[in-house]
């Protein structure tokens, strides 16, 4: 078992799965079993052996050349001249229907008119299981339309009737 103090870091108050060093300016971030780490190269280098000798770390990716890439918590990051650029995956959406048996869905040109009305007495209450796949598809739009401002509106709204889908 390694701990943040064998590799000098401090666990943030604010998130528990972020740490840093502020002598050398490290920062390390952890998503299940996805870790992102930054600082000087050396200082990385050295955090890694460490890490490595410790855990059994597989698919370890350095993103120090322009054109390095790899894909982290479900987006590609790739290093460019002066940074990073993430991109989510274009299939996500497909995927995600296709998970969840939307692959037929109807899609429609904008997500909502003036003239759109929701009545409860129309409505027809899910199931437990149907809910909980609601519950799941929204979880998982909210998480895709940080990316798309398109879909944000469109995910605010099944979003607000999570607690009790019709």
């Amino acid at each position: 078992e390694l701990t943040k103090e064998e590799i000098g870091l401090q666990q943030s108050v604010a998130d528990s799965c972020i740490f840093y060093n502020l002598q050398d300016g490290r920062k390390s971030g952890r998503h299940v079993d996805d870790f992102l780490i930054s600082g000087k190269h050396e200082d990385v280098e050295r955090q890694l052996r460490t890490m490595e000798e410790k855990m059994d770390l597989r698919g370890v990716v350095r993103l120090y050349d322009v054109g390095s890439t790899c894909v982290l918590v479900g987006m590609e990051v790739t290093k460019i001249e002066g940074g990073f650029n993430l991109r989510r995956d274009p299939s996500y959406v497909d995927q995600m229907a296709k998970a969840y048996g939307l692959e037929n869905a109807r899609p429609v040109k904008t997500p909502e008119t003036k003239g759109d009305k929701y009545s409860l007495e129309d409505a027809e209450l899910l199931s437990p299981a149907e809910h909980h796949k609601y519950r799941s598809v929204v979880g998982l739009a909210v998480h895709y339309s940080d990316w798309r401002m398109d879909a944000q509106h469109a995910v605010n709204k099944v979003a607000r009737k999570v607690a009790s889908p019709c």
